[in-house]
């Protein structure tokens, strides 16, 4: 007969296999930018045209999270610093690191700049 055996609190928060990562100030930023509606305003004016996953304002709020972040880092550089924040939770559920790339931030801001950039923020 097969004995059982309990587990103590420690041994099965091990088994659990928990990871944490930290939001910063980052998780304010963008709760803010979702109660202001900004990806709304922002999918309104330039909707997706390509079968990209990531939609426009889902990368704006990246390149703001980004900014203030206090990184200054270059386009080439994007996705390395979104490797080790949890992207799901900041940019949308589905959204991993490798979807905010150089090549995605670099068609939303073609997009501005052929929407007229003042225009999209007035």
């Amino acid at each position: 007969m097969e004995e059982l055996k309990l587990m103590t609190n420690k041994e099965i928060i091990e088994d659990m296999k928990i990871t944490t990562t930290n939001l910063d100030h980052l998780g304010i930023v963008a709760g803010v930018f979702d109660q202001l509606g900004i990806s709304e305003v922002i999918d309104k004016k330039i909707p997706k045209n390509r079968q990209h996953k990531v939609s426009h304002s889902t990368i704006v709020k990246a390149i703001v999270l980004n900014g203030l972040g206090y990184t200054e880092r270059r386009l080439y550089l994007f996705l390395s610093y979104f490797e080790n924040l949890p992207t799901e939770r900041l940019l949308g559920k589905g959204i991993l690191p490798k979807d905010i790339n150089e090549n995605t931030v670099g068609r939303t801001l073609d997009r501005i700049y052929e929407y007229r950039q003042s225009l999209l923020y007035s």
